[in-house]
């Protein structure tokens, strides 16, 4: 179970229905990007405050969850929300701007490692664990991995190996994937089937910054923000977590963020065609 501990006392994160914390802080991630686009994008409308008491109960039930990553990225989903619908400004209010958002990370952080400080949380020293438990396993067959699946049946031994050689007494509880997309990737696929899949992000996400940056049609055209944020921060998690192949939540969820990102891209190329 995950838990921590905080005030000398053993507490339990918020899981929802789902099967892990991190799944449903990526879950509440989008949702509050959702709920934050749809307030950007309508104009004064009574459904408007609802929508922001919404985001405010998605960014509660969040913060509930603990997950240093996502809270981190979803700072970042704001920040970049923010920075790319405001309109162009001078230096002194690029710098406030900067600056506002420089103290949203500190005060949420702030108080997040006060409850989760890393010197009493065992998850980062597992991670490590993962990461040497899955080198260990690709040393085996670096060119096309030890095949889909087998880092689950196999990955029992090659942890139980690197916590011995740590002086650590093993337990079967702790038996995970790697915690890296492309870690884990890299041990099953193999440098093939990494580069392939890569290579799918690349084109997933490629011309964002550019359309973003020059074509001022990408930046109103909400559709388009929001998938190419979420995207980015799907991304930028895919470095620290496993669910997204291994849980069919975090997989439909973020292939449809995907999805959509490519039809809104295809519709500012083409427009008239709809998404």
């Amino acid at each position: 179970m995950a838990s921590f501990v905080a005030g000398g006392e053993k507490w339990l994160r918020a899981y929802g229905t789902l099967p892990h914390p991190n799944i449903l802080a990526l879950f509440l991630t989008i949702s509050f990007l959702s709920a934050l686009a749809l307030i950007i994008s309508l104009k004064p409308h009574k459904y408007k405050k609802a929508l922001i008491a919404a985001a405010v109960f998605i960014a509660l039930g969040l913060m509930l969850t603990l997950s240093r990553i996502f809270i981190m990225l979803a700072v970042l989903g704001v920040i970049l929300f923010w920075l790319i619908r405001r309109p162009p400004a001078g230096r002194f209010a690029k710098f406030k701007r900067y600056g506002i958002a420089a103290g949203i990370v500190f005060v949420f952080f702030a108080g997040l490692l006060v409850v989760r400080s890393p010197e009493n949380d065992n998850s980062l020293n597992y991670r490590v664990l993962y990461g040497n438990a899955a080198s260990r396993l690709a040393q085996s067959n670096k060119v096309f991995g030890i095949g889909l699946g087998q880092s689950v049946l196999l990955g029992g031994e090659a942890l139980q190996a690197e916590v011995t050689a740590q002086n650590t007494e093993y337990q079967p509880w702790m038996h995970q994937p790697a915690h890296s997309i492309f870690m884990l990737t890299f041990v099953e696929t193999g440098a093939v089937g990494m580069t392939l899949f890569i290579i799918f992000l690349v084109l997933v996400t490629n011309r964002v910054y550019k359309k973003i940056k020059k074509d001022p049609l990408a930046r109103e055209n909400i559709f388009f923000v929001f998938s190419g944020v979420a995207s980015v921060l799907i991304v930028i998690a895919m470095f620290f977590e496993h669910m997204f192949f291994t849980s069919p939540t975090a997989l439909y969820l973020s292939f449809a963020v995907f999805g959509l990102l490519v039809s809104s891209k295809n519709n500012l190329d083409n427009p008239g065609r709809g998404l």
